[in-house]
This record gives C-alpha cells, structure tokens and sequence, in this order.
C-alpha cells in the first residue's frame, strides 16, 4: 500500500474510482488507480480497520462489458493464494498484505483488453461470516475503467427491470417497486455520473417514478428502517454527484434535478413502524390478534406503515390529521386529493402487508384525541421521507448552516411576502453555494437550497411583468438569471448574466447605442437558455420513452416528458421576461421587427400557405415543402411533418412548446411585430415557391419567390418538371497527386485554390496582409485513388449503379448514399500519395503533420471532403439542376487552420441594397465557422462608405459560440469542386470542410469583449479590413466576397471570389 501511496503523491497514477463501505460500523476505502506508462490498473480494498477478525477473505469476482454478473477472474489477474470457490463465479483471495489487511491487485493493460474485463465485485468474508455493506451502498464494486459517457447501461437496466405486462392486474404485472427501484438506481450511480446521457437517463427515470408513472408497491415487502436507510444513501450520493467538481456542469446540475425529485431519507426509519404500534396499543386499537377498538382504516395503514412505507404517508397521516379535526370522514379523502394528490384508487391499490387485499379503504373512527400522537408521527415520516418542503428542509439543514445564514433564512421564512424576499433568497443561496458545490456536505443544505430556488420561482411567477416597468423588468431578470447561474454552472448562461449586468452598468440607459448593446445581450440570453434547456430534453426525452415504452406509460404522458422537464425548471420564469423586453429594447435600438426563435439551419423553401397553425394539426405536407404564415400562434402547437418554416405575427416565447419542437426538427421559426410589414407578407399568394432569407443588415426575414426546380432540391417529392440540365466545365487532369501554389490552374484545382493562389500574389503587395501556407489535391486525385485499390472501386462503380436505379423513395436513396460514403471511407491510403503529401506538407504548412497524422486525421479528413459529395442535400441539389454525378469533380485545398482571434466576411457591394459605394462586413470572435456554419446569433455587422471613409455600426455580436484551432494546430481539408461559385448554381456551401483535429468550441463572454463595447476598436477594424477589401477589389477588377481572420494584429485573407450581384 505504501507503493500506491507513493505513487499517488508523486501524480504517477491516475485516479479512477474512491469509494468507501461501511462493514461492522467501519469504514473500508475502495480504490482504484491506472498507471499513464503502463496501462496497468491497480485496486485495493482496504479492511485494515475491522480488527479481531479470523480467516478474512475477499469473495471475488469481475465484471465484464455485457453488465453485472459475476465472472470467474482470468488467470492473469490473480493473485497468490487464490483459490476457487467452487460455484464458477468466485474466487477466494487472503489479504495479499496481511499485517494491514489490505488486497492488492493489478490488472494488466494487456489482460484487460483481452478479457474485456470492467470491474471488480466482492464481499469480505470472516469464516463462515459474510461481512455485507451496511450503508445501503450495497456490496464492493469497483470499476476498473473510465465509465462510458455514451453507454445506455442506465436506461437498458431500467427499461428491463420495470418492464411490465400489459396483460396482467396488480402486482402479476411485473416490473419493480419503490424500494427495488432506488437500489438499482444506487447500483448504477456509477454508469450515470460517467456523462450526461447517463445522468439524463437518472432523471427522467427517477422522475417517472415521482410522478407516479411507475409503479411504487410490489408484492415484497420491507421495513421502514431499510426503506429510511436506502434513501438516506441515495439522497446522499446523489448529492455527492451534484458536488463533485469533476464533472461536467450539465451532469452535475441534472443530478440536482434528480436530488429535487428524492426523499430526505434517513431519521429513524423504525420510529416509524413503532410509533404506529405505539399509538395503537396506547388507544387501545385492534393490531393483528391483539384485541381492542376495531378501525378498518388504521389496521391497513399500520400493515402498509409497517412494510413499506413511502412519500405517500406523509400525505396520508396529514389527511387523517384533518378527518380527526373535523369529524367528517369524507374530508379523508378530499384533503388527500387536494393537498396529496391521491386518490381513493390510489390507496385502494396499496395492497402490501400482512393479508392486506383490500389496500387503504377505511373508514376510520373519530377519535380526536389521538391528535397529538399523530402530529408526532407526522414529523417522524416528515424526517425521512419530506424533501420539498421549505420549512422541514430548513429544519433539517439549521445545524449545518452558519449562525448568520440560519438567522437569514428564519427572517425570510417570517416575512414570506415581504417585497425584498426575492433579492433576500438569491443572496442567500450564493452562500449556501459554498457549503453544497462542496464534497462532503450534508444533503439537508442541498435540500434546502433546492426549496429556496424554487420558492423564488413561485415568488416571481406572481409578478405581473406587464404592469412593471422596462427597467424593473430588466432587474428582475437579471435575479432569475443570477439564480439560475448559482445551480446550473453552465458557461452560456454564466456570460449571458454578466454581459446583462455590463450592459445593466452602462450609462445612457435607452439612448440606441444602449439599446443596441441590450438587444444583443438579449438575444445572447435567449439563445443560451434555449440551447441550455434544449441541452435538458435531449438526455431526457429518449430515456423516458424507453423506460416508458417498458413500463406501460401512456404514451401521452411520454410525448412531452422533455418539454414538462423544462416548463418545471426554475429558469423558465425567464422565458415571459425576454418575450416582455424584446418589443421595448428593439424599438429603442431602431433594430429589426422580427424575432428569430428556430434559426435557419440550411435553405428554408416551400410552397407558401397562409392559414393558422392550430387549423393544421394532424395534416402532413410530406409530399411538398411548406412555408406557413400563421396570423395566430399559441405556442402548444405541433409543427406537421413537412413545415420547413412558420412565421407569425404573434410573439413566441423561447421556451414554448413550440418552440422546443422547432429546435429539435430544425424548422424555422420567427414572429414579426409589425402589423404592416406582417401584412404585407401574408398578401404573399398561396401556392408560391419561396424561400425564406434574413437580412444580415437589418435583421429582417423576407420570402423570395423562387423557381420551382429549387424545391426538388428541397426534397419535394411529388410530379417532375422538366428542368433544363446545368453543364459544367469539365477538369484537366493533373499527373501529380499533390500541387504547390504556384502550380495552381484554373481547371485543375477548383476556385478556392486557384482563388487563394491569386491572393497569395496579392497579399505581398499589401502591409500586414498575408495568406496561410496551403496544398492541392487537384482534380483526379479521388480517381487516382479509387484506382489503387480495385475493390472499393468495383463496389462504388455498383453502388453508384444503384443509387441511379433508386425507386424506392427517399429512404432508399438515403441509404444508397450512405453506403456510398461508408465506401469512400474505406479507402486505404495510396503510397504515392503519401510519400507527396509527406514531402509536401513538410516543404509549406506551418503545422506540419506527422506521418501518423497524414496516415490517420489528414487522410481521413481528406476522405471525407471526397464523402461529401454524397450528402444527400449535394445529391438533391445536383438532381435538380441537371448535373450528372460524373460531371461533378472534387479537388481538396490542404491550408493550416489559421488560429484567429477574429474572423470576417466582406462583400465589396452592398449585397442588399446592391449600393456599390458601400462595402458590408461582419466579424466573429474566433474562427469564421460560426458565420459560414449561420449558428444563431449575430455578428458585429457594419456599412463602409467608399467615398466618405465612414463606418457605420449595424449591429453588435451576440453569437453564443465561438471556435477556436486547437492549440497544438490544424491543418483544415476543404472542397474545391468545379460545381462552386457558378452564377446558376448556388454550389458553395454543398460540401466539407474538415479540421483534421476539429475545433474547439467556446462560450464567448462579451461582457469585456471589445468587439461590443469599444466603438473605437470597432471603427479601426471595420475601417482597416475594409480597405484591404477595396484593394482586393481592385486587383480582380469586380466586387469580390472575401473571407479572412485576424490573428496578432495580422490579417489573413483565406478566400476571395467574384461576388454575384443581382
């Protein structure tokens, strides 16, 4: 042990696991460590605190990848003096360290990958004496590799074991009960903290079961105490997740979600059990065969008390409570539904106990003067079940929390509807913070932070945001935000509040250059909070439908299960905040009328039709692309299948149904507030192709009628028109596999090559201007390559074929083009092409990959580039302008991925008001991916007058994300097809680009960006890349698209091309 130990503080081992068990009252650290150099995993079981014991033995066994059945340990990995225990699972191991009583083992790497082997299981044994855990952990298990962030082991062992039979009553059913439930959910605490699809999976099962969608009584039974001791376990590493600072932000916040949705647990589970017997023989009440008062309700409360209480009693024993008060035993079953939400059925089926097959009927007798022994009871289950409750929390909590913070929160909990309360709860759970986002600290102050939050959710859900004012709306949300920031952790939502409390800071409040600042700051709020919840649907929503799927749940309950998630989570009172500011702030700023909710995720066309959302329900448009304009929205709608677009009047809240829905199936969504503009729009005639377009200038969303051979590009399917076929000019093959710059020609590399070529000459001439180091693979290079290796040839010749031959639709021709792409991924690498690439590569670039790069990332992301021509948005495009797949060629531009601090694209004529004495311009933080690749957002944009030199600001950047080269550098594959930039064929945009080691996303915190708040640093830049712009322009002789990034005050021009001017 002395060796780990060592190991351990020299960091020349990386942790995998720390765990403890409880055995004999004592503690008993797991640990599991993998040493960096070797790949070997070392696990100790440490028992050197149980003393006087005789014989002890570790009974062992591993795990493998198919789930938790015990496996008879390979050889390899035993140690001396093991011995089979004789059932085919088991091994017997002494302590490998006698004097300390500790048990030692190394896995090594080899052996691990061989056998497949996952984890350790075991029980210590003293002779004939198995020494089980005692604190509901249940018994060792220790992983022996990283858990799998994308495993479904959570919601495939849920689904199987609440898997029920639809044909079966009660308990014949199947499928498992409360206590069961949160014992398997405790075994897999391990698979579901490994990343958020695991944790998701937690919750929205653990939700289903609070809600009552799972079943919570079984045939077994148990007594209070387990059920005390279970939960309080539960509860106590469910909180240990929620504080464990090496997770993820997301994972840690939906295992606090999960922890909402628990009982406290713990207290003296057999108080409860006793004190009903108590009570009973006190009165003089009939239990079992003991003679006394008959009472058909007590004598099956007492069974179900005794064996499997629940949450449920405390709703039970305060409807009791209120019979006895009142004398009235209809007022049992009223307050049980009004304040419990039971039902008389519901008790009904709580047929557990000894002989119990009627449930919980009654009636009782009126027997007041048992009120206080039951108030007593009352508490007794308030301290192992209760959770949500603010007062019992803050009870529970009080000996945890410091002496000011308690005082606080009782004065809170005095002047509930004080004004200040709001203010008062988020400055006291910024201090709570502290003790909870710690290991180790007790659940009961998660508990209460957790009831805290939720009350200022009820507290701000009762103001009426209309009758404040702009400004008091402005401060209210920055509360919930800051709230919300305190449980979430997530880096969107974090920059979102500090830019609102920058721009809350700002002077000049109103003025448009405020405004403009406060629109994108909105904005950036909005679009962090809908990607944030959006983030919470997509964990949930799939795990709730396979466990509900297997549980028999309705199927109505399951269709909305995300959305509920996120209608209950204390950020959505945001939601009515940023709808309630958004007609204000964009007044104020001059800014645009439209409000973009579902951004464009690609080309938005369809025919357009003008009618209400809620008169289309249940309709399909399947067979033609749709774009509707609907007056009325109220925000509960489903969006039928071929809507591409909805545009309304009516305003949308970013958190609506509607709304949701519109994110996750990609269709636009976007509300105007202008009665006249909307007007004229809706004039539109019905049965028009159009395609919906957004104005980087002004924000505004307008339909451009198209032809109607776009639509088939669109995937419309339906009747055929004759589209007259697009010829392209075909390539001039090169003999090399590889060309420098200077070697590129028009026809034998595509436009982006030729094009920076041309830029690379020009950049000389041009102070502080230069273009990053760069390599063709020019037309014929793909060919070349499918020659040397004749079968991917042969079967991409017959797949080809097949595609051709489609007739089975569209998921037929989805397929082919699958298989199509899977074959260009096989290719192996050419040596030819490689010994090129090597010596190439090495010649120019200025991050040089290694021969394993070009054989793996470089070749690869070539591969891919070469893919892309088999989209199926590329295939449908070519289809439906006339352009036969042999027609279509792709060279592949090799360039390093620039590391830009900002990146920008520049038309040198006014794309929207065609004006040629103005250049427009937008610029990102980061990489240009975030404008080519439109995420939601916007970018700085400006006007620059050619003649007066003067730069106007249109808008401020709001765009969430930004992309980043990763440190150690990239090299970036990009298509170079002869099918781009064709004045009849919008080709640009159809396929790849590929980063060979990707980029690296990150929320971009504007509150100190200058990019938003330095007019100054704004005006040089705009005025600088402008310039450059205009002397490009010069050279080609036309108005030129330029695309360029800014790193270390050096600006890089990456591609130029002839600007289409309509």
């Amino acid at each position: 042990m002395l060796y780990l130990l060592q190991l351990i503080e020299n960091e020349m081992i990386v942790s995998l696991e720390k765990q403890t068990r409880t055995v004999q009252g004592k503690e008993v650290p797991l640990k599991s460590y993998v040493n960096p150099s070797t790949g070997d995993v070392e696990v100790l079981v440490d028992a050197g605190e149980l003393e006087d014991l005789e014989g002890l033995e570790l009974h062992w066994a591993v795990q493998g990848p198919e789930g938790r059945e015990w496996s008879l340990p390979p050889s390899s990995i035993r140690p001396e003096n093991s011995r089979d225990f004789g059932d085919g699972k088991a091994l017997r191991t002494p302590p490998t360290c006698a004097e300390e009583n500790s048990f030692r083992f190394v896995i090594p790497r080899a052996a691990s990958e061989e056998t497949g082997v996952t984890g350790i299981v075991g029980i210590l044994v003293s002779g004939e004496n198995w020494l089980h855990g005692e604190d509901g952990k249940g018994d060792l298990s220790i992983p022996t590799c990283a858990p799998d962030p994308n495993s479904n082991a959570v919601v495939e062992r849920a689904a199987a074991e609440e898997a029920v039979s639809g044909d079966a009553g009660g308990f014949e059913r199947g499928g498992i009960g409360l206590f069961r439930r949160y014992q398997l959910a405790s075994e897999l605490l391990d698979e579901a903290r490994a990343g958020a699809k695991g944790a998701g999976a937690m919750l929205a099962w653990i939700r289903l079961s609070a809600n009552r969608q799972l079943q919570w009584y079984t045939s077994g039974n148990y007594q209070g105490k387990d059920m005390a001791s279970l939960q309080k376990s539960f509860a106590e590493n469910v909180a240990g997740c929620v504080s464990d600072g090496r997770l993820d932000p997301l994972v840690r916040h939906l295992f606090r979600n999960v922890m909402a949705t628990l009982p406290r647990g713990g207290g003296n589970g057999d108080d409860i059990r006793m004190g009903i017997l108590n009570i009973l023989r006190t009165h003089g009440i009939k239990e079992g065969h003991r003679p006394g008062i008959e009472d058909t309700f007590l004598a099956q409360w007492h069974q179900k008390l005794h064996s499997s209480t629940t949450v449920d009693d405390i709703a039970i024993c305060e409807a009791y409570l209120h019979f006895l008060r009142t004398g009235m035993w209809d007022d049992f079953w009223g307050h049980l539904w009004d304040h419990g939400g039971l039902s008389r059925e519901d008790l009904g089926a709580m047929k557990v106990g000894w002989k119990n097959n009627s449930g919980i009927t009654g009636p009782a007798n009126h027997m007041p003067h048992m009120i206080p022994d039951f108030e007593h009871l009352l508490w007794i289950l308030k301290v192992t079940h209760s959770g949500g409750d603010l007062d019992t929390a803050m009870t529970m909590a009080r000996g945890h929390l410091p002496d000011d913070v308690a005082w606080e929160v009782d004065d809170l909990l005095q002047n509930r509807d004080a004004w200040w309360v709001p203010g008062k709860i988020v400055e006291i759970r910024s201090k709570l913070a502290d003790q909870w986002k710690n290991p180790g600290c007790p659940r009961d102050v998660l508990l209460l932070d957790i009831c805290l939050e939720s009350f200022l959710r009820t507290k701000i859900e009762q103001i009426d945001l209309y009758s404040l004012s702009d400004d008091d709306v402005i401060s209210v949300a920055e509360l919930a935000l800051r709230s919300g920031t305190i449980s979430t952790d997530d880096p969107g939502l974090v920059n979102a509040l500090h830019l609102w409390q920058r721009m809350m800071s700002e002077e000049s409040r109103w003025s448009e250059e405020w405004a403009r600042a406060a629109d994108s700051a909105l904005e950036y709020l909005s679009i962090s909070l809908g990607k944030f919840m959006d983030g919470l649907t997509s964990v949930t929503q799939p795990a709730a439908e396979a466990i509900g799927q297997a549980a028999k749940v309705p199927d109505s309950y399951i269709l909305n299960f995300g959305e509920e998630i996120v209608r209950g989570h204390p950020l959505f009172v945001l939601s009515g905040m940023i709808n309630r500011l958004q007609k204000p702030i964009k007044a104020a700023s001059g800014g645009s009328t439209w409000n973009v909710v579902s951004p464009l995720s690609g080309d938005a066309k369809g025919e357009i039709l003008v009618e209400n959302l809620s008169e289309l329900q249940g309709e399909s448009f399947e067979a033609a692309p749709i774009v509707l304009l609907s007056e009325g929205l109220g925000g509960l709608e489903d969006i039928p299948e071929g809507v591409v677009a909805v545009l309304t009047a009516s305003p949308i809240d970013i958190l609506s149904h509607i709304a949701i829905r519109a994110r996750n199936t990609g269709v636009f969504l976007a509300s105007c507030s202008d009665t006249k503009e909307w007007e004229a729009m809706s004039a539109t005639g019905k049965g028009v192709p159009a395609k919906v377009c957004c104005d980087s200038t002004t924000g505004k969303i307008f339909l451009e009628e198209i032809a109607e051979a776009e639509l088939l590009a669109n995937g419309k399917r339906g009747e055929k028109k004759v589209v007259e076929a697009l010829k392209l000019i075909p390539p001039e093959k090169s003999e090399n596999w590889v060309l420098t710059p200077s070697e590129y020609k028009r026809g034998v590399v595509g436009g982006k090559s030729f094009n920076l070529g041309a830029l690379h000459k020009i950049s000389k001439e041009l102070s502080g201007v230069t273009t990053p180091s760069s390599f063709s693979l020019p037309f014929g290079s793909f060919e070349k390559a499918l020659e040397s290796d004749g079968e991917a040839d042969s079967e991409l010749k017959d797949a080809l074929k097949g595609l051709k031959e489609a007739a089975g639709g569209p998921e037929e021709v989805r397929r082919e083009l699958e298989a199509i792409r899977s074959l260009v991924g096989s290719l192996s690498l050419p040596e030819e092409l490689r010994a090129e690439l090597q010596d190439s590569l090495q010649a120019g670039l200025e991050h040089v990959p290694g021969s394993e790069m070009i054989e793996g990332e470089l070749w690869e992301a070539v591969k891919s580039v070469w893919a892309s021509k088999w989209t199926e948005r590329a295939y449908l495009s070519r289809k439906a302008c006339g352009i036969a797949e042999e027609d279509l060629s792709m060279a592949v531009l090799l360039m390093d991925l620039v590391p830009a601090e900002y990146a920008f694209v520049l038309h040198t004529t006014n794309p929207i008001s065609l004006d040629a004495n103005e250049v427009f311009g937008e610029i990102v933080v980061g990489l240009g991916e975030a404008l080519v690749g439109n995420d939601p957002g916007k970018a700085l944009s400006f006007l620059y007058n050619k003649e007066s030199e003067s730069v106007k600001i249109l808008t401020l950047p709001s765009k969430p994300t930004a992309y980043f080269a990763p440190e150690e550098g990239s090299v970036i594959a990009r298509s170079d097809s002869n099918g781009e930039d064709l004045e009849s064929f919008a080709g640009a945009g159809l396929y790849d680009s590929v980063a060979t080691l990707g980029t690296v996303a990150s929320p971009v915190n504007y509150s100190n960006e200058p990019l938003m708040w330095d007019a100054q640093f704004q005006e040089e830049l705009a005025t600088r890349i402008a310039k450059i712009a205009l002397q490009v322009e010069g050279h080609c002789g036309t108005a030129q698209d330029i695309e360029g990034a800014i790193r270390q005050g050096e600006v890089y021009l990456l591609q130029s091309r002839n600007q289409v001017v309509a």
